[in-house]
């Protein structure tokens, strides 16, 4: 964690660029919602910074955005709470939560039953993964069916998606006695080695296939159907469940004036949303 920081959100910034007002200023949900330790001071949100939709840093203006930076900014706009962001990488997010480096993360973590052993979640998003290809080869791969003695690949440090993958391989392809898929790990992301024609395929996550077909219109094709949807949410750790209670609250709140709704818009996230904030709800 030597290169963590924390660093205020640019609330107003943020605001103007989801170009949304939040509706009213009077609300039930406020600081007064949280524990009284927190309505004296910031709650601190643990964050990664390399992860769009979520939280990336912007390339034209070099600041921290994305969907959870918005969300955020609006919570804090609507309870009146401050917040401050720690940046760490995504393998330190969980030790440092468990350290009390930050309060609660905020980058949308899968709610599953491991998880749930020490943390606890306030669920807000439905996120699977998606196998996609490029549009100038959708004429030759239509389904899985058609992957079979063709190359796939994931990004290594996702090892689920590797998981995911062999499945389809021994259910679409082995039991049905065709040529496997030729599965591939790739560093780097798997639009560039798609682009450079290095696999015919590719499983990535929803956000990420939806985030470029939100930016990169028509450059990519889904094939199949969603697969392993399950929740996402803020974790916090397991004992704290008022502060979990009082943001999940919040967040409802902003399901409800519209202004979720707006900002899963525009990172093109629509088709991950839910209409209630439920909590520890995952089901795998």
């Amino acid at each position: 964690m030597s290169q963590e920081k924390i660093t205020r959100f640019r609330w107003m910034r943020s605001l103007a660029g989801a170009g949304m007002l939040l509706l009213g200023t009077a609300s039930m949900i406020s600081a007064a919602s949280l524990p009284e330790k927190y309505q004296s001071k910031a709650v601190r949100v643990g964050l990664q910074n390399q992860y769009a939709p979520f939280n990336y840093i912007d390339p034209k203006t070099k600041e921290l955005t994305g969907l959870s930076v918005d969300l955020f900014a609006a919570l804090e706009k609507k309870m009146g709470v401050k917040m401050e962001v720690v940046i760490a990488t995504f393998p330190d997010l969980f030790p440092g939560l468990q350290a009390g480096r930050f309060d609660l993360i905020g980058a949308g973590i899968a709610d599953n039953a491991k998880r749930r052993e020490t943390l606890t979640f306030a669920d807000y998003l439905r996120s699977g993964y998606v196998m996609m290809t490029t549009s100038d080869k959708t004429s030759s791969v239509k389904s899985w069916d058609d992957l079979c003695g063709k190359s796939v690949a994931y990004i290594r440090f996702v090892a689920l998606l590797g998981d995911v993958l062999k499945g389809i391989n021994e259910k679409t392809c082995v039991a049905k006695a065709k040529t496997p898929i030729t599965i591939v790990t790739d560093d780097l992301p798997v639009q560039l080695g798609l682009s450079q024609n290095r696999y015919e395929a590719a499983m990535i996550a929803q956000e990420l296939y939806l985030y470029l077909q939100s930016t990169q219109a028509g450059s990519y094709a889904q094939i199949g159907d969603v697969v392993n949807a399950s929740l996402f949410g803020i974790a916090f750790q397991k004992p704290d469940t008022e502060l979990r209670d009082a943001i999940g609250a919040g967040i409802q709140s902003l399901i409800d004036d519209g202004t979720y709704g707006k900002l899963l818009d525009k990172y093109g996230l629509k088709a991950m949303s839910l209409e209630k904030v439920t909590f520890d709800a995952g089901q795998n």
